[in-house]
């Protein structure tokens, strides 16, 4: 047995169906709403002190990873000497050129 879809074409459909967009509408409150827009980040403590902070960005921005790291290790950024690993820089250069 095939089901039709005719009936949606009926008159007392159509006018349902306008009035539940009516009621409801598109809503687009949950992403203009500042209620909702709140977003993560990332904090270290160390020795009850909150050494480090950021605060993500509209568009995910989770921060420099050096910077964290520097703070967790207890160090300033120029005092780490961290480099790609050959195998993960050739990662990412194959990425890219794969895009």
């Amino acid at each position: 047995m095939k089901y039709k879809l005719w009936w949606l074409l009926l008159p007392s459909v159509l006018f349902n169906m306008a009035g539940y967009v009516k009621r409801v509408g598109t809503g687009t409150s949950d992403a203009t709403d500042k209620a909702t827009q709140i977003l993560g980040g990332t904090f270290v403590v160390k020795d009850g002190k909150v050494v480090y902070t950021h605060k993500e960005t509209s568009s995910f921005d989770n921060g420099d990873a050096k910077e964290l790291l520097a703070a967790v290790l207890g160090k300033q950024v120029s005092e780490l000497s961290v480099t790609f690993t050959p195998e993960q820089h050739e990662a990412v250069t194959c990425d890219a050129t794969k895009k």
